[in-house]
């Protein structure tokens, strides 16, 4: 790691508006340097991040700095000199984690909706003496992010200084906490204006941005799921294959380890969307449901949450050094998923965020039960959950005409439950959600369900169902199937 230390005090980028005309002439001559295709310096890269982080550099020069790079692009070299640049404009974790003495890997998604793996992988991780800094940025989900999810934990807080999550992680392994404004100040304040200028979804810019934020977080290795479809913000998948390699090669080049596996999110995981929902999913995760599935198995709907759980635990633990083969990785991933230690480091993990876990033992004491008594497939996990009231309302999303699930949308169903959810006071509702979703390939009949939506509110209601309605196409003949892990890069 860089010797370069964090100061430990909060930064923000600011604005300075008594600029010289000779720094102006100065951003000016490097905007047109890149302009013309030429590749920048590191003290030129300083110079930009400074001016950036100072509030030197006008918006409007930013703004045409963002769309020359767009047009003329980065060498690795640049982006491994920008990413480290924008990783220092802000406080970095090191001092904080100094005391921490077991290896240290993070996880990022780029996307994805109904993912409960991010959350199992954590405590999985964790489990296995990999400690799993987990501060979350917004951009890592779509629309409802892995803090809305957690946040339906009664008590769970995931609001922490760095000093304190320090002390979260060093005794649990991870912890859940919404990434500070000051990790990363530059990218944040770039992230935004890539938006605004249509230049986000440019793979050098996403590269420095990605890598900038969870280096932050003094992590020895990096995971990267790499999801690539209409539920990510990376929609083709030459482009996701594109980017997964630009992750590892500039990781590579600021000498840290990355793992990247190129992921389908052309469709939900799982059964279930919605944030009370989800964790319920996890839990099942965690218990082992889907795991080994025996032929007409109910649970065949986790089958695709346990395989990416296995292979990111299998990369996460190599790549921590706890595991000295690939073999010696995936049974320890599947050990620990099959002897609940990672859904007992969940519940620890709780516990020690302020969370209620009363709901989680009697949930899985009562599944038990009825695996003992031969009734586990049956079992009614939203039904006999005690984390949120069940929603009082229940509607089926029907197919309008027979065929197959050709394709969904999965950003169309993310934005119809955050309607569903969203409440006055700007909080979701843990209860609402959809479930019981019908995956590609699947054929239905006319008048069928596709999914069941759970809600408690008509106005609500209302206006999921404008997203809803689109969500699902059908077609005569069976779509091709797509692989859930089109690539590993490393």
């Amino acid at each position: 790691m860089s010797t370069k230390k964090s100061t430990g005090n909060s930064k923000k980028v600011s604005t300075n508006p008594a600029v010289s005309e000779e720094k102006i002439e100065q951003y000016a001559a490097l905007i047109a340097k890149k302009r013309d295709g030429n590749e920048f310096t590191k003290p030129e890269i300083r110079t930009i991040v400074d001016a950036i982080m100072k509030g030197d550099m006008p918006v409007s020069q930013q703004s045409a700095l963002l769309m020359a790079i767009y047009f003329k692009s980065l060498s690795g070299a640049e982006m491994a000199a920008f990413s480290e640049e924008m990783m220092f404009s802000g406080t970095t974790m090191d001092i904080e984690f100094a005391k921490i003495t077991d290896p240290k890997v993070s996880k990022t998604s780029t996307g994805g909706v109904g993912d409960k793996v991010s959350l199992a992988l954590a405590v999985v991780g964790a489990a296995n003496d990999v400690v799993v800094p987990m501060m979350v940025s917004q951009d890592e989900s779509t629309v409802i992010s892995l803090i809305d999810k957690v946040k339906a934990i009664p008590g769970f807080n995931t609001e922490y200084s760095h000093s304190d999550y320090a002390k979260l992680i060093g005794k649990v392994g991870t912890g859940i906490v919404r990434k500070s404004e000051d990790i990363s100040p530059v990218d944040g304040a770039l992230s935004v204006l890539r938006k605004e200028t249509v230049t986000d979804e440019n793979l050098h810019l996403l590269t420095c941005s990605i890598l900038s934020r969870k280096y932050a977080e003094d992590s020895d290795g990096l995971i990267i799921d790499l999801k690539w479809g209409s539920g990510s913000y990376v929609h083709d998948l030459e482009q996701a294959k594109l980017l997964a390699r630009f992750l590892t090669r500039v990781a590579k080049g600021m000498k840290r380890k990355s793992v990247a596996l190129v992921t389908d999110a052309n469709q939900p995981l799982g059964d279930m969307v919605g944030t009370g929902m989800e964790i319920i999913e996890t839990v099942q995760i965690l218990c082992g449901c889907g795991l080994n599935l025996t032929p007409k198995s109910r649970y065949a709907y986790l089958a695709n949450s346990q395989e990416l759980l296995q292979e990111f635990g299998k990369e996460m633990v190599r790549l921590a050094g706890v595991a000295g083969s690939t073999l010696s990785a995936k049974q320890m991933v599947e050990r620990t998923i099959r002897n609940r230690l990672g859904l007992k480091k969940f519940k620890e993990m709780i516990e020690k965020q302020g969370g209620s876990t009363e709901w989680l033992t009697d949930l899985v004491a009562k599944y038990d039960a009825a695996v003992k008594a031969g009734a586990g497939e049956s079992f009614d996990w939203l039904k006999e959950q005690k984390l949120f009231k069940p929603a009082t309302k229940v509607k089926h999303s029907c197919a309008a005409k027979r065929g197959y699930v050709h394709q969904i949308n999965p950003l169309l169903i993310a934005k119809g439950v955050y309607e569903l959810a969203r409440r006055k006071d700007g909080t979701l509702d843990p209860a609402v959600g959809v479930c019981g979703l019908r995956k590609v390939g699947y054929q239905v009949k006319q008048g069928e369900a596709l999914f069941e939506i759970r809600y408690n509110d008509e106005a609500n209601l209302a206006r999921a169902m404008e997203y809803f309605r689109y969500a699902y196409r059908l077609a005569p003949k069976r779509p091709v199937d797509l692989p859930l892990i089109a690539e590993r890069v490393a």
